[in-house]
């Protein structure tokens, strides 16, 4: 009887033990830097577009079709509206996801060199969508927003040629409406006006970049004006020759070349004596 006391007094202690041993471990407890996400902001730039918190969406995600955003910010809030820093969520158990109400509108694009908490949003074609952002600890969802407006506006598909500050013709990507004529030796600024397909003018943004591309440079020389969308062309001989415009965009964010956002249709340049 004595033996049986003893050896249950020693298993007991032995699962007293290896219960303390399995507490003190830190992999079966929960992570003391745990985050728990209640809201979210989204920066364009560092300026506030988006905000979700106590359960309502105010604001919108703009891009146009064929075009990217600018690099937009993530950035999550705790239970009183406050920003989480990013370092709080720095370890590889977090991380981002989305997800897209309608791919055929807008996608999510990320690379690598664009930081964490970072993405863009990618107009695939005029629409509205939607967009979710997800906080994800290890291999669960800790967050999901409130779907988030994403409009996406129509795109550059045509222009508006002026010469000297008449409208000469308009150009698509398949075909002018008419030639510019000018004189050998007499300069003209040329302005160039973008549309959409409803002929409604896009207004242009730091990051566009206008080249202007003549099939046969002898005839004329090209030179940027001082506004964006302004050239300076000055006739060297008559003759004819064509050149084409390309609308691309490029800014700190851009990866590789500047994105083309349209081509323009040869437009004919006749030179007159």
């Amino acid at each position: 009887m004595n033996t049986f006391r003893i050896s249950l007094a020693l298993l007991c202690a032995v699962l007293a033990a290896a219960f303390v041993s399995c507490s003190d471990n830190p992999a079966d407890t929960p992570s003391g830097d745990h985050i728990e996400a209640f809201g979210l902001v989204i920066y364009n730039s560092g300026e506030e577009i988006v905000r979700y918190q106590n359960g309502v969406v105010t604001g919108e995600i703009e891009v146009a079709a064929g075009e990217d955003t600018p690099l937009l910010s993530v950035r999550f809030l705790d239970e009183n509206g406050a920003i989480i820093g990013t370092d709080k969520v720095s370890g590889s158990e977090h991380s981002l996801k989305w997800a897209v109400g309608n791919t055929d509108v807008a996608e999510v694009e990320h690379h690598d060199d664009d930081g964490k908490w970072n993405l863009h949003i990618s107009g695939k074609q005029e629409g509205e969508t939607t967009l979710k952002i997800i906080l994800n600890h290890n291999d669960h969802a800790d967050f999901t927003s409130k779907e988030i407006p994403v409009h996406v506006q129509a795109g550059v598909t045509g222009l508006k040629l002026l010469l000297n500050g008449v409208q000469i013709l308009t150009a698509d990507t398949e075909a002018a409406s008419g030639t510019l004529s000018m004189v050998s030796g007499t300069a003209g600024t040329i302005e160039l006006r973008f549309t959409d397909g409803d002929g409604n003018t896009k207004i242009l943004e730091e990051e566009h970049l206008i080249e202007i591309a003549a099939d046969d440079v002898s005839f004329v020389d090209i030179t940027a004006g001082q506004t964006n969308g302004t050239f300076l062309f000055t006739p060297k001989k008559a003759g004819s020759t064509s050149f084409r415009v390309y609308l691309k965009r490029e800014d700190e964010h851009q990866h590789g070349e500047p994105g083309v956002l349209y081509t323009s249709a040869a437009i004919v340049l006749s030179i007159e004596e």
